[in-house]
């Protein structure tokens, strides 16, 4: 009955609290950072390169939306998306998930993703994740970006897009 699961899973919940994946203070059950930590974090919004995502300091009307390393040598893909500047907050996430087998944060990772991209998850024809090479998978015993790309969106996503040859 759905009123026994509710009952467990507060039970779950009071015995394992959530806490921050960065710096382990006890937080509400569907957060991933304390409000100390989310504070720390760093948005990437306009203008930034319409490339590889890389945040400007200012816009300068006259100038293509690209950056300089964009422009000197164009990247072998169209456009990345990112939410965030990397810093120690979200080094720490991104480690908790690919080292620390804390696979539960895929699903938090890809609701993150899709509220923030959901036009273009929406309007893409396929989602693939760079694979690991087989020595790596073994190690880690799942690819975190395969996982995540599943969660956004099943229909769309191809295991089997892309192959890794060469242990890099």
């Amino acid at each position: 009955p759905p009123f026994l699961f509710k009952l467990f899973k507060k039970i779950i919940e009071i015995i394992f609290p959530n806490s921050c994946i960065s710096c382990n203070e006890i937080i509400s059950s569907d957060g991933l950072l304390c409000a100390k930590c989310f504070a720390k974090v760093k948005f990437i919004c306009d203008p930034k390169c319409q490339i590889c995502s890389y945040p400007f300091e200012v816009e300068i009307k006259h100038l293509p939306p690209f950056c300089g390393k964009c422009i000197s040598k164009k990247p072998h893909y169209d456009k990345a998306l990112a939410i965030y500047q990397y810093n120690e907050i979200i080094a720490k996430a991104v480690a908790a998930l690919k080292y620390s087998d804390q696979t539960f944060l895929t699903k938090k990772f890809a609701q993150i993703l899709f509220k923030n991209f959901k036009d273009e998850i929406n309007n893409c024809d396929i989602i693939c994740a760079v694979p690991l090479h087989k020595k790596r998978l073994r190690q880690r015993k799942f690819n975190q970006a395969a996982l995540i790309a599943k969660f956004l969106a099943r229909q769309k996503f191809n295991p089997d897009f892309l192959w890794r040859l060469v242990n890099t």
